[in-house]
């Protein structure tokens, strides 16, 4: 598993390849509509056919988890407790490495929720919370992920940046630190910092990413709005300086089981237009709507380890 070295490391600067509405795509950029003609997802040996995932749900009635099911094109929503259906704005999730079924649930005010999924049950149950550390001022966490590092568990999490609700610019930042699920209430969480200056104010820098250790990650950049060629753009970055644009879709979720893995899955959070489902096997791109309401977007995937 190797990783490149083009990953930001400190406070001091960090420009991001993805240009405000000026993409450089590399290896290649998705075509939507043509894409969308072919949508049967193919499986693959890296790659789950079954991600639980979560909703950014406000309103207490609404889902806040379910399973995607990759081969019948499909997302079924899960029964959750009372307390995972009090959660406003579940934005990202991560498995536990070596806890099977377990998962780390984020909300976008950095209330960490550490959950197990029980598919006899069809439920999904909280067994612990805890609010983690985060600098002061506007917070939008919408990426988290667990690694492995000398046999310890790792989290690393992010603020997005982009805009506050005011309209003001917001520095993207990342905390990482060890953690322990078996005591996440007592687990004092020593973490190190990372703030990204930029001058793309409209990206969301942080949208999602999948860790393979503190400095190397496959993250996503996010933008919507009417600075746009299209509704939404996204871009795909991986450590070794390739970017993968996919214009018309904002995406929140990507998952890859190595950094120079040659297949990836994304999945989208397009609001009113519902969720979009990509597999890129080389340079093949499959896609397929998953949903076409706001309730059933997807906000972060993670794959199911039972």
């Amino acid at each position: 598993m190797g990783c490149g070295s083009s990953q930001p490391t400190s406070s001091s600067s960090y420009s991001s390849s993805a240009s405000t509405c000026n993409p450089s795509p590399f290896p290649f950029t998705v075509n939507s509509t043509e894409v969308l003609k072919n949508n049967s997802i193919p499986e693959h040996p890296s790659l789950p056919l079954y991600y639980l995932v979560v909703f950014d749900n406000k309103e207490t009635h609404l889902p806040r988890f379910g399973i995607v099911d990759v081969a019948g094109k499909k997302i079924d929503h899960l029964e959750v407790d009372e307390e995972l259906q009090k959660v406003n704005d579940l934005e990202s999730l991560a498995a536990i490495p070596g806890r099977a079924g377990e998962y780390f649930a984020m909300a976008s005010n950095g209330v960490l929720h550490h959950v197990k999924y029980d598919k006899t049950r069809k439920r999904v149950s909280c067994f612990a919370k805890k609010q983690l550390e985060v600098p002061s001022g506007f917070t939008n966490i919408e990426s988290t992920s667990c690694f492995l590092k000398n046999d310890r568990i790792h989290i690393t999490y992010a603020n997005r940046g982009g805009r506050d609700p005011k309209g003001a610019k917001c520095l993207p930042w990342r905390y990482t630190s060890e953690i322990d699920p078996s005591n996440l209430q007592q687990s004092n969480l020593t973490a190190s910092l990372s703030v990204f200056q930029t001058d793309k104010e409209l990206i969301r820098e942080f949208a999602d990413f999948t860790a393979f250790d503190q400095e190397c990650l496959v993250y996503v950049s996010a933008i919507d709005g009417p600075e746009c060629k299209t509704s939404s753009e996204s871009w795909v970055h991986f450590p070794n300086g390739h970017t993968v644009y996919v214009p018309n879709h904002k995406v929140e979720s990507v998952y890859i089981s190595a950094p120079d893995a040659e297949a990836f899955d994304l999945a989208t959070d397009d609001e009113d237009r519902g969720a979009f489902f990509f597999r890129f096997v080389g340079k093949d791109v499959y896609a397929t709507q998953l949903s076409k309401t706001t309730e059933l977007t997807l906000s972060g995937i993670a794959p199911i380890t039972l």
